[in-house]
């Protein structure tokens, strides 16, 4: 939601020649924003009471699954074809 929002000041009156204007306007939206406050309480509840070591490997699951969608926006940024 943070990048929509940062995305959406930074653009201001060109965002509508910008070719990700939906995706932004998408991402920025007050809508956008509850959902993922919903999906933070849920995980909160989901997780909560849960040993440590499951803890842990939810969280290298987290920490992979944003590499690839860093490579995602690096690569369209880029302009390059997805390496893997």
């Amino acid at each position: 939601m943070k990048i929509g929002l940062l995305l959406k000041e930074q653009n201001g009156a060109a965002l509508e020649n910008n070719r990700y204007a939906d995706w932004i306007r998408s991402y920025s939206s007050p809508e956008f924003g509850e959902a993922h406050k919903w999906l933070i309480a849920l995980l909160e509840e989901l997780t909560e009471g849960m040993p440590e070591k499951e803890l842990l490997r939810l969280e290298k699951h987290f920490l992979v699954t944003s590499r690839y969608e860093y490579l995602f926006w690096d690569m369209v940024h880029n302009e390059q074809d997805w390496p893997l």
